[in-house]
């Protein structure tokens, strides 16, 4: 038997206390906690990415055409991208960007632009 203790641990029948390190394992969760799972989703980085592509709450992709194939192959950039992207939207559905973006405008972003060699993303964003 277990009790949820906050976005942070579970308390196991026999008194320990054990750390949650996948956002997603939370369900029903409050505003706040939603807030912060989000933010722990944008905290999963990858070796597969380089710094200026890893997924951040600005919502900008602006990948080079030079650095496309790389980003966009098996295992890549993208598909880690694409794992953040799930994360955020299993944790709050509603999750926007800071340029307005959603978790669906990102992820389309990806598709295309992997589709078409040039990724480009725009701040600003409107709904």
């Amino acid at each position: 038997m277990e009790f949820q203790v906050g976005v942070m641990g579970k308390i196991m029948n026999y008194g320990q206390i054990k750390e949650v390190v996948d956002p997603t394992g939370n369900v029903n969760l409050s505003p706040f906690q939603q807030w912060r799972s989000a933010y722990e989703c944008l905290l999963n980085t990858s070796n597969s990415c380089q710094d200026k592509y890893q997924l951040t709450e600005e919502g900008w992709v602006n990948v080079t055409l030079a650095d496309t194939e790389e980003y966009c192959k098996w295992g890549g950039c993208a598909q880690h991208s694409r794992a953040v992207l799930m994360c955020l939207h299993l944790v709050k559905h509603d999750f926007r960007f800071i340029d307005k973006a959603t978790v669906q405008d990102v992820n389309n972003t990806i598709t295309q632009g992997c589709s078409s060699g040039i990724i480009f993303f725009s701040a600003g964003y409107q709904h």
